[in-house]
C-alpha cells in the first residue's frame, strides 16, 4: 500500500469536553470531507477533529515536560524541591501558559516552613508555537474504510434520523397523551361517588396499572431519545406526568431543538469514528519562556551591625527550545526536546558564606554563662551577576503497550553559581490514566555537578534521588 504523508497547518485545540457531550465538527465539515469534489480527498479527518486529535496526543505527555511548560495545559507539578502551577490560553497555533512556582534549595518541606531564606519565587509565562509541517501517516485503504463508515452513517442520518425519528417522536408524544388521559380518567372514576358497582374495582385497578406501565415505558423511551431529561423530582406521580406534558408542549413549536439534538448525536458519532482511529503522527513545536525570579539572601556588609538584613536577589530566566513528538501505532511514542537557557542570577556561591553565632550572657547559680541564641550564615558582599548559559537535551520514550516510559536528560552549561554546570537525569514514568486525564509519578535519579572542579563526595554531592508528580487540570478534578 502506498503511504501518504499529509502536511497540515494546525493549532492545538484545547477543548477537552467528552465527545458524547459536544461535537467538534459541523454538518458542513462532514459534508466537505466526504462529498465536496474540490476538497483535498487525501485529508483523513475534518479540521476540528484533526486539532482535537493532535491535542489529545500531546496531552499524553506530562511529568517534567508539563512542569517546564513544553505542553500547553493547565497543571500542577511537584518534585523534591518545588511546586509549580500552570494555566493555559491559546490563539490559533500560539499558546501561552502563565506559570508560578516556589522552590526551596534544601527540599520541598522547606517551602512551607517559616524560613524565608533560600526559597525562590518564580512567576512568568511559557509559550508554545506549533509549526505547520506536522504529519499524519495512513494508507489509502484505511482512509477509504473510515470514510465509507462515515458515509454510511451520513446516509442513515439523512434517511432515518431526520425523517423517521421525527415520526417516532410524534408517535411517542401521542401515545403518552393517550395513556396519560386514560390513567387520569380511570383515577377520576375510582375517586368519584358515581361508581356504584364495587365488583368492577379489580378490573379498573388492572387497567390503571396497565396505563401507568405504558406511561413508564414511553417516558423511558423519551428519556433515551432526549425528549425529556432524567433526574426530575416531583411530589407525586401526577406531578411528573404534568411536568412531562409541559416539556412536550414546550418542544412542539420548537422543532429546531429536537433537530439540534439529533444533529449533535450524528456529529458526535462521526467525530468518535475519527478520534478512534489508530494512526501514526509526528508533531513539531517551538517552546519559549520568560520568568522573573526572586529569593532572599542574608547580607551583612556593615560591620557595626550585629545582625544581617534581607537582600532581595532578583534575576530573569529565559528559554528557547524545539520539540518533536513521534507516535507509532500501538508500539511506542518518542518525545525529544532541545533547549537553550539563560539566567541573569547573581553569583551567590554557598562556599562564600560566613557563619556567626549570636550570643547572649546570663548567669546560672551565680556563674556567668554564654548562650548561643542563633546561628546565621550570611554574605558580606553583593556579588556580580553570573549570566549563566546552558543547553539541555531531553528524551522521553513511551512503551505504549506496557504503559510506562523512560525519561533521559542532560544539561551542559557555564557560570552556574552552584557549580552544577553539567548534570543529567534518568527517570521512569509510571502513568495512572483516567479517561483522557493522566497522573504521572516519576522516580528520578539525578547526577549533579558532574566533572566539577570542587572536591565532591559522589554519594553526597553528585547523586540525588528525587521524584516528580504531575496532574493535568482541571479535567482531573471532574
Amino acid at each position: 500500500m502506498k503511504k501518504k504523508l499529509l502536511f497540515i497547518a494546525i493549532g492545538v485545540f484545547l477543548q477537552q469536553s467528552g465527545i458524547a457531550q459536544k461535537a467538534y465538527s459541523t454538518v458542513k465539515d462532514i459534508d466537505t470531507l466526504l462529498l465536496n469534489p474540490a476538497y483535498d480527498t487525501n485529508m483523513l479527518f475534518t479540521q476540528p477533529v484533526l486539532k482535537q486529535y493532535i491535542y489529545s496526543q500531546i496531552n499524553k505527555l506530562s511529568g517534567t515536560n508539563i512542569k517546564e511548560g513544553k505542553i500547553a495545559s493547565k497543571s500542577v507539578s511537584v518534585d523534591e524541591k518545588s511546586v509549580t502551577f500552570n494555566v493555559a490560553g491559546k490563539k490559533d497555533r500560539f499558546y501561552y501558559q502563565p506559570t508560578f512556582s516556589v522552590s526551596a534549595e534544601s527540599g520541598f518541606a522547606e517551602i512551607f516552613s517559616n524560613k524565608n531564606y533560600q526559597r525562590t519565587y518564580t512567576i512568568g509565562s511559557n509559550f508554545q508555537y506549533f509549526l505547520g509541517n506536522n504529519s499524519i501517516n495512513y494508507t489509502d485503504a484505511y482512509a477509504t474504510s473510515l470514510h465509507n463508515r462515515m458515509k454510511l452513517k451520513r446516509a442513515f442520518y439523512e434517511k432515518l434520523e431526520k425523517e423517521e425519528q421525527y415520526k417516532r417522536m410524534n408517535a411517542l408524544i401521542q401515545d403518552y397523551i393517550a395513556a396519560y388521559k386514560e390513567d387520569i380518567d380511570l383515577y377520576n372514576i375510582m375517586d368519584s361517588d358515581e361508581l356504584l358497582d364495587y365488583t368492577q374495582l379489580d378490573k379498573l385497578d388492572k387497567k390503571k396499572l396497565e396505563a401507568r406501565a405504558k406511561i413508564d415505558a414511553i417516558v423511558r423511551q423519551m428519556v433515551h431519545m432526549k425528549i425529556i431529561k432524567t433526574g426530575d423530582k416531583y411530589g407525586n406521580y401526577y406531578d411528573l406526568c404534568q411536568a412531562t406534558l409541559g416539556t412536550i408542549d414546550s418542544l412542539r413549536p420548537k422543532k429546531d431543538s429536537m433537530k439540534a439534538q439529533l444533529e449533535n448525536a450524528y456529529l458526535a458519532y462521526q467525530d468518535s469514528l475519527q478520534l478512534s482511529s489508530k494512526i501514526g503522527h509526528g508533531i513539531r513545536w517551538i517552546t519559549a519562556s520568560a520568568k522573573y525570579n526572586s529569593n532572599f539572601q542574608e547580607l551583612l556588609t556593615d560591620t557595626t551591625k550585629t545582625k544581617p538584613s534581607k537582600y532581595y536577589n532578583e534575576y530573569a530566566t529565559l528559554k528557547l527550545g524545539f520539540n518533536y513528538l513521534k507516535n507509532r501505532v500501538n508500539t511506542d511514542k518518542l518525545y525529544v526536546s532541545c533547549n537553550g537557557n539563560f539566567s541573569s542570577i547573581r553569583n551567590f556561591k554557598p562556599g562564600n558564606k560566613k557563619t556567626t553565632n549570636f550570643i547572649s550572657n546570663s548567669t546560672l547559680g551565680g556563674v556567668p554563662v554564654e548562650n548561643i541564641d542563633s546561628t546565621i550564615s550570611y554574605y558580606t558582599t553583593i556579588p556580580s551577576r553570573a549570566y549563566a548559559l546552558s543547553c539541555d537535551l531531553n528524551l522521553t520514550y513511551f512503551f505504549t503497550r506496557r504503559k510506562f516510559g523512560v525519561d533521559l536528560g542532560i544539561t551542559a552549561g557555564v557560570n552556574d553559581p552552584l557549580d552544577n554546570n553539567i548534570n543529567a537525569r534518568v527517570g521512569i514514568y509510571l502513568p495512572f490514566t483516567m479517561g483522557d486525564n493522566n497522573i504521572y509519578i516519576e522516580p528520578i535519579l539525578k547526577f549533579n555537578k558532574l566533572f566539577s572542579s570542587a572536591g565532591n563526595e559522589f554519594l553526597k554531592d553528585n547523586l540525588t534521588f528525587g521524584f516528580n508528580i504531575s496532574v493535568a487540570l482541571p479535567d482531573f478534578l471532574k
